[in-house]
């Protein structure tokens, strides 16, 4: 794979996270406040005009929205799993947190949809950005349990899907970035095949009864058997919440 090209980095954002981790089946922004808790700017829900399906299609970010950066749906194939019960954990307080960094939604929303970004020069990180919209009220307890899975994880879960498992060895808070009504950030670090530690990273933010994740991936890292660090892109987080904001 020529990773020199923008069609590589284009087609590597389509690759399971199990080919990445060895570990299939058969086969930011400007940081407020503390780590721990969403924070939040008491914003009340503003009365939904669109359909479920619209808040969630309407402002997803596209190619077009974020210069240098080409944004693609999902392989069908992609991830652990390609739905919330399909994935499951050891500790059942991790789950919030097994669904955001699988490219799941939290909760239970009432429609969702992910997209992928990467760099037209190609860096590695690939972002997976999942919007989903809530019934209101239950958009702010997905925000609770995804901080607490984060607050209660330290010492790490095993997720498991069709398309594998990912043991996790860590997990910690972040400070939470500025943004939405809400919002909260952590990192997670687990060992790829080769035994090298990746760290990964989420973001989530609340825009009235929207929810926006961020999960990045360092794939270069995978590729070149070298320890990774991924962080997410504020410019990529700046296009995709001036959306819905």
């Amino acid at each position: 794979m020529k990773r020199s090209t923008t069609l590589a980095a284009f087609m590597l954002s389509l690759l399971p996270l199990t080919t990445l981790t060895g570990c299939g089946g058969s086969g930011g922004a400007d940081a407020k406040g503390g780590p721990g808790t969403p924070t939040s700017s008491a914003s009340p829900s503003p009365t939904r005009t669109a359909s479920p399906t619209q808040q969630v299609q309407q402002p997803i970010l596209t190619s077009s929205d974020a210069a240098g950066y080409l944004v693609s749906k999902p392989h069908s194939g992609y991830g652990l799993a390609a739905s919330q019960k399909d994935l499951t954990v050891d500790k059942s307080a991790c789950l919030p947190a097994g669904y955001a960094m699988n490219s799941l939604p939290v909760g239970s929303p009432q429609a969702s949809l992910t997209r992928i970004a990467a760099k037209k020069q190609p860096d590695g990180i690939l972002i997976h950005i999942t919007l989903s919209a809530y019934a209101h009220g239950q958009e702010q307890a997905a925000m609770n349990v995804l901080a607490a899975a984060a607050r209660s994880c330290a010492d790490g879960f095993t997720a498991k899907g069709p398309g594998g498992k990912n043991p996790y060895k860590t997990v910690r808070s972040e400070p939470s970035p500025a943004g939405g009504d809400e919002a909260l950030a952590f990192a997670a670090g687990f060992d790829d095949a080769y035994g090298h530690t990746q760290t990964v990273r989420t973001e989530a933010f609340r825009f009235g009864d929207l929810v926006v994740t961020y999960f990045a991936i360092d794939s270069q890292a995978f590729l070149q058997r070298t320890t990774g660090n991924a962080k997410i892109p504020p410019a990529v987080v700046k296009a995709q919440n001036a959306k819905p904001a």
